[in-house]
């Protein structure tokens, strides 16, 4: 019989982990069995050997678009990890003029070259600074994907921490493990551990929500009148972002569109992208092209700027793709839609990949609410894809620049639009000990829409 610890604790037995309570045998094993087949369903498909493809952009091509660069340095001062470090080789045009020396063959891929090269964020606000227009973001993905050229072994782990974080299946599988793993203390260990990417990966963790399977399949209309659409739920923030998803789908149905969540949907490519795998993101893109591209709805509408942004720019669908902030600003509102006041003051947060300022404009329209820009909304919060993990030292020093200027704002609610920043500003408000509550816009506007009817107030609440 397994030992009794304290209550709702796990107890180890020899068939595995199971979960008893004081004064009672009764309870629910988790089998060691099925641990191993969980885990194993994680590794297997990551780790399967794949055959290394040419890189899709030439050496002489990178070449010919860095050259475009004058180093005129108008770029360092929005460059947020120059600001930090003062380094010049971790500025925009210390890191084209290493990429240019890289691809020349004048410096060869040593640790140095590429710990500059990963530091980078990819916010790409040098890009908007560039008087010459150099297309910055196209020339770190290409180098990342030279560099994972001469990775070896690193190569195909890399791949498999991707698989892991982006294939909705494998990180469920994850996901589905968290809740042992908090009961069990392994989190707490792994908070102390002397390794920070471990540390940074246990802190993510603990904000990552109870398992719930992504919602697939059609949603029909509450009211009539306004077509279809169909929404993009991603890969990581298909999991994180559940409340955002549901609320989407609560606002859009009663806006009278019926909502259609494609199950075949993947990944859209951004993590494999910057981290050196464009044949990968390319893939995924392809895929995604063939989900969405029949039968055509009124709008394709994205919950996340990171992933509206790869889809923008990869997607064939531009006309129709819509963040659900422009979607909702640009949409007749049915007579109907009416907001419960709400006295609060809001800091809205712009993530890197966005581009306007629709979800303040959409807030205004709560009665009572005070939604006003962070500062600093131009310099990235360092929770940028994988950064926190490939980075976390510096991902950490830039939330710890964004939470004390939050503090100053007195704000009662931060909302951002971006999954990353979502997950970076929770973890390290939680470590200033700071109570403000992120959000979505959609999931406050869905929490303070009025709904006058009883048959509507039912609706929202399945």
């Amino acid at each position: 019989m397994p030992r009794r610890t304290s209550r709702n604790s796990y107890a180890r037995h020899p068939a595995g982990w199971c979960r008893k309570k004081d004064g009672d045998d009764s309870g629910t094993c988790l089998p060691a069995v099925v641990i191993t087949i969980r885990l194993t369903a994680i590794i297997v498909p990551a780790l399967t050997p794949i055959t290394i493809p040419q890189q899709s952009v030439t050496p002489e091509q990178l070449l010919k678009e860095a050259d475009r660069c004058v180093k005129c340095g108008l770029c360092l001062p929005h460059c947020p990890t120059y600001r930090k470090l003062a380094n010049e080789a971790d500025s925009p045009r210390g890191r084209i003029a290493l990429i240019q020396a890289l691809a020349s063959g004048e410096l060869s891929p040593t640790p140095t070259l590429r710990l500059h090269l990963s530091r980078c964020l990819n916010c790409r606000a040098c890009e908007t600074a560039c008087p010459s227009g150099v297309s910055y973001g196209e020339l770190i993905d290409a180098a990342h994907a030279m560099l994972q050229q001469s990775a070896g072994i690193k190569r195909p782990l890399r791949r498999a921490f991707l698989n892991l974080l982006s294939e909705r299946k494998l990180f469920g599988h994850i996901t589905r493990l968290l809740p042992l793993l908090s009961r069990t203390g392994v989190l707490r260990l792994i908070k102390k551990a002397p390794s920070k990417p471990l540390r940074q990966l246990a802190d993510l963790a603990s904000e990552i929500p109870v398992y719930q399977t992504p919602p697939s399949g059609l949603t029909p209309a509450t009211t009539a009148g306004g077509g279809s659409v169909q929404l993009f739920i991603g890969c990581i923030s298909s999991q994180v972002d559940r409340p955002v998803i549901d609320a989407a789908i609560r606002l859009l149905t009663h806006m009278g569109f019926a909502v259609n969540v494609p199950k075949q949907q993947v990944c859209c490519g951004a993590l494999h992208r910057h981290n050196g795998f464009p044949q990968e993101a390319d893939r995924l893109s392809e895929q995604n092209r063939g989900v969405f591209v029949s039968p055509k709805p009124t709008a394709l509408i994205t919950l996340a700027e990171a992933c509206h942004k790869e889809l923008l720019e990869q997607t064939q669908s531009t006309p129709r793709l819509q963040t659900i902030s422009a979607f909702l600003l640009n949409t007749p509102w049915p007579e109907t839609f009416h907001f419960t006041p709400l006295k609060a003051r809001v800091a809205v947060h712009h993530p890197c990949s966005a581009s306007g300022d629709s979800p303040l404009t959409l807030l205004q329209r709560i009665p009572g609410l005070t939604p006003f820009l962070l500062p600093e909304n131009a310099i990235c919060c360092g929770g940028a894809g994988s950064y926190p993990l490939t980075q976390p030292a510096l991902a950490q020093s830039l939330g710890e620049d964004k939470i004390a200027l939050l503090k100053e704002t007195k704000a009662d609610i931060l909302v951002t639009s971006s999954t990353g920043c979502t997950l970076q500003f929770r973890t390290r408000m939680k470590r200033a000990g700071l109570d403000i509550e992120v959000l979505h816009p959609v999931e406050l506007l869905t929490r303070q829409l009025d709904l006058k009817s009883k048959s509507d107030r039912l609706i929202f609440s399945l």
